[in-house]
């Protein structure tokens, strides 16, 4: 998103919105998708933008949706992509670790092993959530280097699999 745009959009509460369209749908498959790569889309212009998200509830709801939608594998890559860019700040720690978004990666890695978008968007998220040695720590403790030897021989010939 262009930056005026995305400006325009922080100040009229669309992260916000969003997030109340995908609650009152949440069965919706379709509506998760597209409310998950506009977050994506929309986290990615500047840092506030994903503080208003995250602040707003956007992890616990977007970490909700990786049980609610675990058989629906479209939703839960949109959901990973959009998580991807919400977990870098350092308020997201904490969320994180309160709505077990690591845990809930893991089942889903374990889910689909070998649904390569779905690993691809899960070692991504996983990646990006290491920059804080806390969650790091997590990843470890639940079998996260594990879950990614086995994604490396399952994706041996596209090793980006795991290293994005």
């Amino acid at each position: 998103i262009e930056t005026g745009a995305a400006i325009h959009l922080y100040r009229n509460g669309a992260g916000e919105r969003v997030l109340q369209w995908m609650d009152l749908y949440v069965d919706s498959k379709e509506v998760q998708c597209n409310g998950c790569e506009f977050l994506r889309n929309f986290s990615a212009s500047q840092y506030r933008v994903r503080e208003a998200i995250v602040w707003a509830g956007g992890i616990e709801q977007l970490a909700n949706l990786l049980e609610v939608h675990l058989k629906h594998k479209d939703v839960l890559e949109a959901v990973m992509r959009a998580l991807h860019n919400l977990v870098t700040g350092p308020q997201c720690v904490a969320e994180c670790r309160t709505h077990e978004v690591i845990r809930k990666v893991m089942k889903v890695i374990v889910k689909h092993p070998v649904t390569q978008g779905i690993q691809e968007s899960a070692f991504s998220l996983l990646w990006n959530i290491t920059t804080a040695q806390e969650m790091a720590d997590d990843i470890v403790t639940q079998d996260g280097v594990k879950r990614a030897r086995i994604a490396l021989n399952s994706f041996s010939e596209t090793p980006d699999v795991i290293v994005p």
